[in-house]
């Protein structure tokens, strides 16, 4: 229990993480970063969530620069080796509000021949065999 049910302990973590220490483990990991921290970094594979406006570029706050946003969401992209997949919500809650979710306008810059939807199966739920443990207690 590093963080003792101190949720901003763990969160100061994750902002401070640049991923660098990932190297030398060994295994399948998965490297949870901003855009900013992933800057000289490369991985196989690179999920980039939250594609949808007012979060990328970022209009939530007061201080706002589209050609910088672009920048580090061309530097996100470019992390990765063989796949990079881009997702964002239709729906999301944000401080407790809804909010109805577009598509960044930054998706309309990459060309569509380089673009393919990500290929959906229908399969059947699995039963639970293992319970999630608690982050926070």
């Amino acid at each position: 229990d590093a963080f003792q049910g101190d949720p901003g302990a763990f969160l100061d973590l994750l902002s401070l993480d640049r991923g660098i220490d990932h190297e030398t483990l060994l295994g399948d990991r998965v490297a949870l970063m901003s855009l900013h921290a992933a800057k000289g970094l490369e991985w196989p594979v690179v999920f980039i969530t939250g594609c949808e406006d007012r979060l990328l570029p970022c209009t939530l706050f007061e201080h706002r620069d589209d050609e910088e946003e672009k920048r580090l969401f061309y530097v996100g992209m470019t992390r990765a080796r063989q796949r990079l997949v881009l997702s964002y919500a239709a729906r999301r809650t944000l401080n407790g509000r809804p909010l109805e979710g577009r598509p960044s306008p930054f998706l309309n810059l990459i060309p569509k021949e380089l673009l393919a939807p990500l290929e959906r199966t229908k399969g059947k739920p699995r039963s639970k065999t293992h319970k999630q443990l608690d982050l926070f207690r």
